[in-house]
């Protein structure tokens, strides 16, 4: 399932920082801290949640330095998705943004291109690429010419590659860091067979 966590402003808007689902951990910085989680979280989509309090976790890893390996290990993971999301949001359009997010939705897909369902509803896609849902829809329909259609929640993708190029070549995210970026091959890179 999906899990949105979110933080309201003063004025009751509500932002969402991201999206949980199978294998993420939240609220692992006060494993070590002691903090208070600094978002709140609701579920988007049925969803399946493990509570373990932090103090648990926190004297079985004191005594167990693979499982203190594991949990350093998810919150950097975290950190990285942060950065990413903050690279997306200064360096690439409305366009690119949402490209790059049906690219990590699909990511599980194999082939050229296909067909999905949104994990979770259209408004919570809006906040978590800092759009409205008006602004959504219209990014929606400049993807069009990208092979992009969308029909409520059905999504189809004619081209992975193709989508990848409007996104990928403006995303200051490292090559080796992204599972879907477009990597051309390069004439010089082609294996020639020979006669």
């Amino acid at each position: 399932g999906w899990i949105k966590l979110y933080n309201l402003t003063e004025d009751g808007r509500e932002i969402v920082t991201g999206m949980a689902t199978r294998g993420d951990v939240m609220g692992d910085l006060s494993i070590f801290d002691g903090s208070r989680h600094t978002f709140s979280a609701t579920v988007a989509e049925n969803a399946r949640v493990v509570e373990i309090p932090a103090v648990v976790l926190r004297e079985r890893a004191l005594g167990n330095p693979g499982l203190t390996a594991i949990i350093v290990g998810l919150i950097t993971r975290n950190l990285h998705n942060l950065r990413i999301e903050n690279a997306h949001l200064t360096s690439m359009d409305a366009p690119q943004r949402l490209s790059c997010l049906l690219l990590r939705l699909s990511a599980g897909m194999v082939g050229q291109g296909g067909t999905f369902s949104l994990p979770y509803d259209k408004s919570i896609m809006a906040a978590q690429l800092g759009l409205d849902p008006a602004t959504l829809s219209r990014t929606f329909t400049k993807l069009k010419e990208r092979g992009v259609t969308n029909k409520g929640s059905e999504i189809h993708i004619r081209d992975f590659s193709m989508l990848s190029v409007g996104c990928c070549m403006h995303c200051p995210v490292p090559k080796c860091a992204c599972s879907r970026r477009y990597n051309p091959v390069k004439a010089e890179d082609k294996i020639v067979g020979s006669s």
